[in-house]
């Protein structure tokens, strides 16, 4: 089998229920929608492949690209106890030496379990374990494209469970991984990352070192794993990444992460050296004995991320000799700007531990921390900590219960946030329990972000002001009670009336569900706010303009307001209006920090739909290019009437398959040029349907700015056009 060449489309079958001892290294590639499958046939268990400890790796692809490994039993063990002369063995091993770019290589619904490693470091080796990609070579530059490890379990393995290394990892200082690895020192190469790997679906289990490790990478996606009973054998995190931009960590459920004696680690999250634009929510992160969530940086490189709407429920209770370590938040070594927001973290059992904390920062070089919007239910009273820098840690309108200690919060919120049931999930589909009860401290009592992400941990909308605190929102989107009335010198006004009090610095009025703003939507408007006893105008007498179209499209046009104000209602005085169909709509209201504007594009349209389809605030609006006559790239443009934080960009598109675009480069305007912040950037669609898909491109900062431009640099072209939804920033 291993000496026949494979072409594409071929498939390798083996029996269900059948065995077979030794290494499965099948020959040639696939091409791109038409891969080699290695897989099974006929009913009964998975096909067992057992390397027995005599072959590197039981299942090895090397240097190959569009194949699918699916549904196997890969073991690889002696069965003898681990010592220091143990093998060090993998299941199932990509590998690439100096060959280019190797695409679309998927490992699903395999079950890999007992591998070997030797005693000491190797006990903790990333490119041992059960699944691992290891990239080699200098002289041609190489990585993975489209790597999909998916649907396995992972289990019983002596290093790592899911992890990969790559000898082209030089950045920030950082010039070569461990020595243990036995890659001589003049073989890594300069930083040329593997993209858009996907590790979803999975379960690893019983593991010696990190349960999920991927190194050396950009738009990676960890999402929807469950990880229990790591880092058993060798200090480690569940999950961990390192050498990483725009990591985005969503969705999985991370448990019972021991903490060994001397561990530094043992939590179920870390950013870790070299890490850019890391996004890490929606995750359920319980009984791990480290923390929650830590980052630590190396060299010259900095972590930075984005964590929020996680709950972590009874973290950082370490029971080694000093606990020194323990705690459910801990920032290291050159942490550089991490956003820690709305996360509900939540204590209910007393440490053994005697030196945990709540918060722990480890060293000086830590900067740019800031921790709001969350509940820290502190039962253990476990202390917070900011020392080793002063000020590196910035606490605002977080919600501290019981009230002491708490750490020095400008604007702190102290009370019971009443949680229907904390500290009683099982998993992360029960996290009901942290939804907030009648009389909440917690509820209204936040402040909105640009960095919320319009979403909480179970699903729940986000509302644009007055969100609650923690992870599980309990108002939602607050629905006002709309009323006309006459207005003195107009054709009248539409009063807003809000339950309870919001904040908000620019309102956004629109058109939807039928209305046709060209033909019956109001064209100069003035916005009052109530203030108890009158109304006060804040922008007077705004012209508003309307895309000249069918019903139904939908459109918004933003209100600036001089200044944020807090009321419990707000007037639309109608100055004039469009009034072709002999009729007036009430345009629907949104609140918040909206700065929209008509876009512009550096080529025509292929439809009456202007640009300003791009930042309407309907998703289901679209702007498009031509057919033909354009070329790459090209520009899209959002102009702000007020300058505005951008650290992500979203951009929306359906049918993107066939029409969206690949490959972009985020711009910024400086007040006299564009600035690249982010080159060349991989958008991946989904679906080729109605069904709009978003992809996001995180800067390697926060860059205030009154332009934001998006070079398309290529483009699905299936009909012949580009298009785009929507282009949204946060």
């Amino acid at each position: 089998m291993n000496a026949t060449a494979l072409h594409p489309g071929d498939q390798v079958r083996l029996k269900s229920g059948g065995s077979w001892t030794g290494q499965l290294a099948p020959q040639g590639s696939g091409a791109p929608g038409n891969p080699i499958v290695i897989g099974s046939y006929g009913s009964g268990a998975k096909p067992v492949l057992a390397g027995q400890g005599l072959v590197g790796a039981t299942v090895l692809l090397s240097n190959e690209h569009d194949v699918t490994v699916d549904g196997l039993e890969v073991t690889n063990t002696t069965g003898q106890p681990k010592s220091a002369t143990s093998p060090v063995t993998v299941g199932i091993e990509l590998y690439g030496k100096d060959a280019g770019t190797l695409a679309d290589l998927t490992v699903q619904n395999n079950y890999v379990h007992d591998t070997d490693s030797a005693t000491g470091n190797y006990s903790s080796d990333p490119a041992a374990g059960g699944i691992i990609y290891i990239v080699r070579g200098n002289t041609t530059p190489t990585r993975f494209d489209h790597l999909t490890i998916q649907d396995n379990e992972v289990a019983d393995s002596g290093s790592y469970g899911i992890s990969g290394v790559s000898t082209w990892m030089v950045r920030d200082g950082w010039t070569s991984l461990w020595d243990f690895l036995g890659i001589p020192t003049t073989e890594f190469a300069a930083y040329y990352p593997s993209t858009a790997l996907t590790i979803r679906g999975n379960r690893v289990h019983d593991i010696s070192a990190g349960g999920i490790a991927p190194l050396v990478i950009s738009g990676a996606l960890i999402e929807h794993n469950t990880v229990q009973r790591t880092s058993v054998g060798h200090g480690n995190a569940a999950i961990w990444w390192a050498d990483a931009d725009d990591t985005t960590v969503q969705y999985n459920d991370v448990s019972q992460t021991p903490m060994i004696a001397g561990d530094t680690d043992a939590s179920a999250f870390d950013a870790d050296a070299s890490t850019y634009g890391s996004l890490v929510q929606y995750n359920f992160s319980h009984d791990n004995d480290g923390g929650f969530f830590e980052s630590v940086a190396a060299y010259n490189g900095a972590a930075q991320a984005v964590v929020r709407y996680n709950v972590s429920q009874n973290d950082g209770q370490g029971t080694d000799d000093s606990g020194t370590y323990a705690a459910p938040l801990k920032f290291y070594s050159l942490t550089g700007h991490v956003d820690v927001l709305n996360n509900t973290i939540w204590t209910t059992a007393g440490t053994t531990a005697p030196s945990a904390k709540m918060v722990w920062l480890q060293s000086s070089s830590a900067t740019g921390v800031t921790l709001s919007g969350n509940i820290f239910g502190n039962a253990a009273e476990l202390p917070y900590t900011n020392s080793g820098s002063s000020g590196a840690i910035t606490y605002t309108h977080n919600l501290y219960y019981p009230g002491q200690p708490r750490p020095a919060d400008s604007s702190p919120v102290v009370g019971d946030p009443k949680l229907t049931a904390p500290g009683t999930a099982t998993a992360i589909t029960d996290l009901s329990g942290y939804a907030l009860g009648a009389g909440s401290a917690a509820a209204s009592a936040g402040v909105p972000n640009a960095e919320a992400g319009g979403r909480d941990a179970v699903g729940g909308a986000v509302p644009s002001s007055n969100p609650d605190l923690g992870a599980v929102q309990s108002t939602g989107a607050v629905t006002p009670t709309v009323s006309m009335s006459s207005a003195a010198g107009a054709l009248g006004a539409i009063d807003y009336t809000y339950p309870t009090a919001q904040t908000f610095s620019s309102v956004a009025l629109g058109e939807v569900n039928g209305a046709n703003g060209a033909n019956q939507g109001p064209t100069n408007v003035t916005v009052q706010t109530w203030n108890g006893s009158r109304w006060i105008t804040q922008s007077a007498r705004i012209a508003l303009g309307w895309a000249a179209a069918g019903p139904g499209l939908g459109e918004y046009r933003s209100l600036d307001l001089p200044a944020p104000v807090t009321t419990t209602a707000v007037r639309i005085v109608v100055n004039a209006a469009d009034s072709a169909w002999g009729s007036l709509t009430s345009p629907d209201l949104r609140l918040g920090d909206y700065v929209l504007d008509a876009g512009s594009s550096s080529i025509g349209a292929l439809s009456a739909r202007w640009a300003g389809d791009l930042s309407d605030l309907v998703p289901t609006t679209t702007w498009s290019s031509p057919t033909s006559g354009y070329s790459f790239p090209f520009d899209l443009d959002r102009t702000f009437r007020q300058p505005r934080s951008v650290r992500q960009v979203a951009i929306s598109a359906w049918f993107g398959q066939g029409q969206g675009p690949t490959d972009v480069t985020i711009q910024t305007w400086n007040g006299s040029g564009w600035v690249t912040q982010a080159a060349d950037q991989t958008l991946s669609w989904a679906h080729n349907s109605s069904v709009v898909d978003t992809d996001v491109v995180t800067l390697p900062a926060a860059v205030t700015t009154t332009g934001l431009r998006v070079v398309v640099n290529a483009a699905n072209t299936t009909w012949g056009n580009v298009a785009v939804n929507e282009i949204a920033v946060s």
